[in-house]
């Protein structure tokens, strides 16, 4: 057996620096310093992650360039705290909303808040604001709202529809004229 100082992810088989899985079989570890003794000569699918340092599906995310490359988020190592990277989406706020009303983003694809301010006029219960992605997801995300204060959550606002590029947020009860309601929203790929 081989105790290791390095996380070490060799075809399919994680070992763990530190624990028991952490002692690779000495067949492994020499096949790893002579990849001619694998079949056909091939080295194994190897990655090396410190000791200590995160990562997911293996990606060593020890650095905040490394996280951002490899995942479309930075990773705060010192606080443990994932924050969405990217460019800004944008909104548009929809005639539901009464005359002239707007919306502003904050945040990015994954998570954020929307401001929408109603309009004059009468507004309507239905579609109020949609979100177009900054980056096209793969198919249709997981969209999750949260009402940002007391007066929307009366509202019962919800996603109306999601796609690959946008998602539109409608509400059960009009809102009031000139009133602005913060939404707060996480997305997630599937």
């Amino acid at each position: 057996m081989t105790a290791l100082a390095y996380n070490v992810f060799v075809d399919g088989t994680l070992y763990i620096a530190g624990t028991d899985s952490g002692s690779m079989p000495t067949g492994v570890a020499d096949k790893i310093r002579n990849p001619a003794a694998w079949v056909g000569g091939t080295a194994p699918a190897l990655t090396v992650t410190p000791v200590g340092k995160p990562h997911i599906n293996m990606a060593d995310l020890s650095t905040a360039t490394k996280a951002r490359a490899s995942l479309g988020i930075e990773v705060d190592t010192s606080k443990g705290h994932l924050v969405p990277s990217g460019s800004a989406p944008t909104v548009a706020a929809q005639t539901a909303a009464g005359t002239s009303p707007t919306a502003t983003v904050s945040g990015k694809d994954t998570a954020g808040t929307i401001t929408l301010t109603t309009g004059t006029g009468t507004p309507t219960s239905g579609n109020q604001v949609i979100l177009t992605f900054n980056q096209a997801f793969t198919t249709a995300p997981v969209v999750n709202l949260t009402p940002g204060s007391a007066a929307l959550a009366a509202l019962h606002p919800y996603v109306a529809a999601s796609s690959t590029t946008a998602f539109t947020v409608g509400f059960a009860t009009a809102g009031a004229t000139s009133t602005a309601y913060p939404i707060n929203y996480v997305v997630v790929g599937k």
